[in-house]
């Protein structure tokens, strides 16, 4: 165990393990420890290995079903911000939904959208928008970079 660089948690007793494998590619370890000494014959050996086969399944099965689920929000999403894109008239409004709907279907901590001043030539970015009342107002948050 210290040529794997792993110090035992115990000195005495009995270790048997097994990777973890989907796709030829090794995915985490299946162990079982007894605190008598040699517990472990080949008859376990094979159970571990026939129990670390169907482990593997299921974890691949569940990253799977996952990342389909994922891709299913993201097209949900994407599918929203196109249907207010289209129904929406006034830009910042619409850039306003768009960076809301952002915020609220994915994980980053900020979502700005920049959009391209022709006049100065720079591009604009609203991180945040100002609520709809606020916007009535003439509260901006546009920032220019």
């Amino acid at each position: 165990m210290k040529k794997l660089g792993v110090e035992p948690i115990r000195i005495k007793g009995c270790f048997c393990g097994v990777p973890l494998v989907a796709y030829d590619h090794a995915i985490g370890a299946m162990a079982v420890f007894s605190n008598h000494e040699r517990t472990f014959d080949e008859g376990h050996l094979e159970l571990l290995r026939v129990l670390a086969s169907e482990a593997s399944i299921a974890i691949e099965n569940a990253r799977l079903f996952q990342e389909e689920r994922t891709k299913a929000r993201h097209l949900s999403l994407l599918n929203t911000i196109s249907r207010n894109a289209i129904a929406t008239l006034n830009p910042d409004e619409m850039l306003a939904k768009i960076t809301e709907q952002l915020e609220d279907g994915l994980t980053y901590d900020h979502i700005g959208i920049g959009v391209l001043e022709y006049s100065t030539r720079e591009i604009v970015i609203q991180p945040k928008q100002a609520s709809a009342a606020a916007r009535s107002a003439g509260a901006s948050r546009w920032v220019r970079v």
